[in-house]
């Protein structure tokens, strides 16, 4: 019995042996287990391995990259790696530098069928299968994600192209807050003449203030002069202007309201005056205090009127008092003045 147990080890270490040698055989079991030690090292030298618990190592014999092919009866096989069932796929890692897919036609998506592509240089191609429009979006958790496109640091973004046909914006609502630009960028060149109605205008009326009166009392003080709303057919605007008043240095005694019931935007100033032999300042005041920013300007020696080109960004208030502080270092005796304030409303 010994005699034959010998024997049959005998045998079967040739068997063991002659298929580790052979190119290929065939072994009918219903189940085959066989354990090498690593690495198991191909004909070309390189290797794989399992000397880390749960990877396969595929290892070349020398520096350099590894490539994992497939091929069938006329090379040119597709080639599928799967994750185990319902599981997740992991490309790269912690350590992982780069990532480049080569294709001559881009990445095709499963669901259906699109592709992203970057044949031309600089481009990303988001192409459909079929003919239509393309949508980039974006989720999260809940499905209402916001989208941000960013350019790469302090650069530009343009929108369309020379081919573009049309730019539409939707949004769910209507009103100023739909659609936010930076304050000033819009420019007038860029809104088509003769396309403002003024109904679209935030101060669509026009008109004008005429404040009046004589610096005689000013010597190196500031002195106030207030609106006159006294119907006149020959002022501006339907007001009084009487170049005689003295004015006061008492703001709310002269002050008055140019308007019962309106509010209003200042557009500019204009003050004219007879030469004075000295620099007048004028500054448009309201509620005894500066408008926002301020409307003022001066009128040097020898000069005969001064410009403020200023526009107010805070309103005038409904029956707000306004009045004009004239002040000068010098004394400048009896000199007659006109300010006229346009505005808006």
């Amino acid at each position: 019995m010994r005699y034959a147990a010998a024997t049959f080890l005998a045998v079967f270490a040739v068997f063991v042996g002659a298929l580790a040698s052979a190119d290929t055989r065939y072994i009918a079991a219903d189940t085959v287990s066989y354990t090498f030690a690593d690495p198991i090292t191909l004909a070309s030298s390189d290797s794989i391995n399992n000397a880390t618990d749960a990877t396969f190592d595929f290892t070349r014999d020398d520096a350099g990259t590894v490539t994992i092919t497939a091929s069938d009866d006329d090379a040119t096989a597709a080639l599928t790696v799967l994750p185990g069932g319902a599981a997740a796929m992991t490309i790269g890692g912690a350590s992982t530098t780069n990532i480049t897919l080569n294709s001559d036609v881009g990445i095709t998506f499963a669901e259906n069928s699109e592709s992203l592509n970057n044949l031309a240089d600089g481009v990303f191609d988001f192409t459909r299968n079929d003919a239509g429009a393309v949508s980039l979006t974006c989720s999260d958790n809940d499905a209402t994600c916001a989208l941000t496109v960013l350019p790469g640091g302090a650069a530009g973004m343009t929108l369309g192209g020379a081919s573009m046909t049309a730019l539409t914006v939707t949004t769910d609502s209507t009103g100023t807050a739909e659609v936010a630009l930076p304050a000033g960028s819009i420019d007038g060149t860029e809104i088509l003449d003769g396309t403002i109605n003024a109904a679209d205008e935030a101060y669509a009326g026009r008109g004008q203030i005429v404040i009046c009166g004589d610096l005689v009392t000013i010597n190196n003080n500031t002195v106030y002069y207030g609106p006159n709303t006294a119907v006149s057919a020959t002022g501006s605007g339907g007001m009084t202007c009487d170049t005689s008043a003295a004015g006061n240095v008492t703001e709310a005694t002269a002050d008055a309201p140019a308007f019962t019931a309106k509010a209003f935007q200042v557009r500019g100033m204009v003050c004219r005056t007879v030469d004075t032999n000295a620099t007048v300042s004028f500054t448009l005041r309201t509620a005894a205090g500066a408008t926002v920013p301020s409307v003022t300007c001066s009128a040097a020696d020898n000069e005969l009127d001064c410009v403020g080109d200023v526009q107010t960004t805070t309103e005038i208030a409904s029956a707000a008092t306004v009045a004009v502080a004239a002040a000068s270092t010098a004394d400048v005796g009896t000199a007659a003045f006109v300010c006229t304030i346009d505005i808006a409303y």
